[in-house]
C-alpha cells in the first residue's frame, strides 16, 4: 500500500435539502481555494465533482461525465490497484469511440510507465 494524506478545503457548503434534491440527477461541483495563512496550498482553480448514484449507474454516469468534460484534465480514484486496471480498461473501450484519452496509474506500475503517465 501507498498511503498518501490529501488535505482539501471545501470553500461552499451544500444544505441537506438541495443535496437530497439533487442526488442522482447530475454533478455537485464544491469549489476549493486557499489563503495566504493556510499550511497546505490547493490551486484556485481546482473543482471537486461528487454525485451519488445506484451501483448499476455508476459506470454510465462516470463515462457520461469524462465525455461532457473531455477537454479537462480530471482524475479519477478508485480504491484499490485493481479496480484502476478493471475501470480503466473497461472506460478505454467504452470510450474508445469518442476518443477520449484515459491513462492508468497505479501504485503497482514500473516507475518508467508511471512517469510516462505524468
Amino acid at each position: 500500500r501507498n498511503p498518501v494524506l490529501v488535505n482539501v478545503q471545501v470553500a461552499a457548503r451544500i444544505d441537506k435539502t438541495s443535496h437530497e434534491e439533487s442526488l442522482g440527477k447530475e454533478e455537485i461541483p464544491t469549489s476549493k481555494f486557499s489563503t495566504k495563512n493556510d499550511t497546505t496550498y490547493t490551486p484556485t482553480t481546482l473543482t471537486n465533482f461528487y454525485l451519488v448514484s445506484r451501483l448499476e449507474d455508476k459506470i454510465s454516469r462516470l463515462a457520461a461525465f469524462l465525455k461532457s468534460h473531455r477537454d479537462h484534465k480530471i482524475i479519477v480514484f478508485f480504491l484499490t490497484c485493481a479496480c484502476v486496471d478493471f475501470y480503466g480498461t473497461t472506460l478505454q473501450e467504452i470510450l474508445k469511440p469518442e476518443s477520449v484519452y484515459i491513462e492508468l496509474l497505479h501504485g503497482k506500475l514500473v516507475q518508467k510507465r508511471r512517469e510516462n503517465a505524468m
